[in-house]
């Protein structure tokens, strides 16, 4: 699983400083994780990524921000979620221009290797997704 933070990388925003976040594998995108606010992963400041999935009505949305600051992306984020623990997969796409707002939306619990990708920019987290 990917490393969650839970303090403020140098850069960052004032009003993200406190969101949770994590970087993709090649470091070119940082997610801010808004959903951890709504549940207790935060508080217990788990290290392993966690989301949970779109199976089931909740409260509270998978919102994602994704940010790059790298040479080469475009007005598109794709995503595509790749489950490692058995098949599935998923995908979507979102407008922006280096901020990306967006909803990780995982179908089944398990382990999955989301890509993410705007133009020449890529990189991949790995999130525990649970019911």
């Amino acid at each position: 699983m990917s490393h969650v933070h839970y303090t403020a990388y140098a850069g960052v925003e004032s009003g993200l400083a406190k969101v949770p976040w994590v970087a993709t594998s090649s470091g070119t995108f940082k997610a801010h994780l808004f959903f951890y606010g709504g549940v207790p992963w935060a508080k217990q400041h788990l290290v392993g990524a966690r989301i949970f999935t779109t199976a089931k009505k909740r409260d509270i949305n998978p919102k994602v921000l994704w940010i790059t600051r790298t040479t080469g992306y475009t007005r598109t984020l794709r995503i595509e979620g790749q489950r490692l623990d058995a098949p599935g997969s998923f995908a979507d796409h979102y407008e922006g221009f280096g901020d990306y707002p967006s909803y990780v939306n995982v179908p089944s619990a398990g382990c999955w290797r989301v890509t993410i990708s705007s133009g020449r920019v890529s990189g991949r987290v790995v999130f525990s997704a649970t019911d």
